[in-house]
């Protein structure tokens, strides 16, 4: 028996990595139930009570911060000399030393679960935990990434570089990795999370099953606008939900995806729905109380969706529900391309806004073409699903 490390997850108050966790915690058990499988995290008591039932143990993924008294001399003066001239440099050194005595370390195989590590900002911390790991002769797995060349610098490649096996979730990927690591370590499978179940609660007052338009929108989005169109991302939902209003007999539901301080769509969309609560028309469902499963749920009983989360728009198309994105990055393009042919008219990237109505503009499009998208994601989706499920066969030459 083997103990498979699930890291590099940053807690379930993002449901979208909780997707992520537990349709992937369903892969590996379909093709390796022997094995133990083990959830490190950032947000342990998020976690214990999402996913209890689902691995076999939960841990937290960082140690104590003992870095500075275990610096020997040689180090010592590296760290001093990274911190002027490499920024990047001394953080990995910093974290290398930080994660020393962390139990994460005694697992036998290592799939990294944060498919976005690379495409934000800085990855130092997990770089140098990488390098631990591998120091010990132990397989790594990048899961389910997306990554665009604008994001990569040189530590972000060295560290790919270092994977036994990377999975882009979707071409763009995969042809921007095939320019810097080796293309046998490259297998494209799509997002775990196309294969989450979903699960039906009853559904709230004003939710009409079939003809509610399910809403999703991040505070996120607010860091790709510029100086001369900030707000335009929640100007334009408040557009588009006027829109509704006035022009369709449609429902709608704003539905909340990730709840982490400082990053939460319910304080967001709280804000919005009550601006509209006297239209007897606009409800908000209260996803702090719900896991994955349960707000896919929801989604998948929308008519249209519109959403800015990744996972959240993933629950929608494995759903069969057509679906307008809001994006901000290089995922949201790839899997729209991979699924439709193009991404024209399907994505609407927030740094390319300059007016609230081309989010309506382009919902009136979706509205038009609801069918056709409707069938084609039935001729699709399947073969995303399969597609998804099949990943753990991938990782079974590397489980020895």
């Amino acid at each position: 028996m083997k103990n498979i490390a699930l890291y590099m997850h940053s807690g379930s108050l993002n449901r979208g990595c909780e997707a992520i966790v537990r349709s992937t915690a369903a892969i590996l058990r379909n093709v390796m139930p022997e094995n133990k499988i083990c959830l490190f995290t950032d947000d342990f008591d998020t976690d214990i009570k999402l996913l209890r039932d689902v691995f076999d143990t939960i841990s937290g993924q960082l140690a104590s911060n003992t870095y500075g008294k275990k610096l020997n001399f040689s180090e010592a003066l590296k760290f001093r000399f990274y911190s002027v001239f490499s920024r990047e440099k001394a953080d990995e050194l910093y974290f290398y030393r930080f994660f020393e005595n962390t139990a994460i370390l005694d697992s036998d195989f290592y799939i990294s679960v944060g498919g976005d590590v690379y495409c934000y900002g800085k990855s130092e911390r997990y770089s140098a935990l990488n390098r631990r790991i591998r120091e010990r002769g132990k397989p790594t797995v990048l899961w389910g990434c997306s990554v665009g060349e604008s994001d990569l610098n040189p530590g972000k490649i060295k560290d790919l570089k270092g994977y036994d096996l990377i999975i882009p979730r979707e071409s763009i990927t995969l042809e921007t990795l095939s320019n810097f690591v080796d293309v046998n370590k490259l297998h494209l499978h799509r997002d775990p999370a196309f294969s989450l179940n979903a699960q039906f609660l009853p559904l709230p007052d004003g939710f009409i099953e079939g003809n509610t338009v399910g809403i999703n929108i991040s505070p996120l989005i607010s860091k790709y606008e510029t100086d001369k169109t900030r707000g335009i991302g929640v100007a334009s939902i408040c557009d588009l939900i006027e829109y509704i209003i006035e022009s369709t007999d449609s429902a709608i539901a704003l539905i909340p995806h990730v709840m982490q301080p400082e990053n939460d769509d319910y304080e967001l969309m709280s804000t919005i729905c009550e601006k509209y609560r006297d239209t007897g028309r606009v409800i908000l469902i209260d996803a702090r109380k719900m896991n994955a499963e349960q707000i896919k749920g929801y989604i998948a009983r929308c008519r249209l969706f519109v959403g800015a989360r990744t996972h959240a728009t993933i629950a929608a198309y494995s759903s069969l529900v057509p679906t307008l994105v809001i994006g901000y990055s290089v995922k949201s393009q790839g899997i729209a391309r991979d699924l439709f042919g193009t991404e024209d008219g399907l994505v609407v990237p927030i740094q390319n806004i300059t007016d609230k109505s081309e989010l309506t503009l382009a919902f009136k499009d979706l509205m038009k073409n609801e069918d056709k998208y409707r069938e084609k994601l039935n001729e699709v989706i399947p073969s995303f699903i399969d597609s998804a499920i099949s990943t753990g066969e991938e990782l079974l030459p590397l489980i020895k």
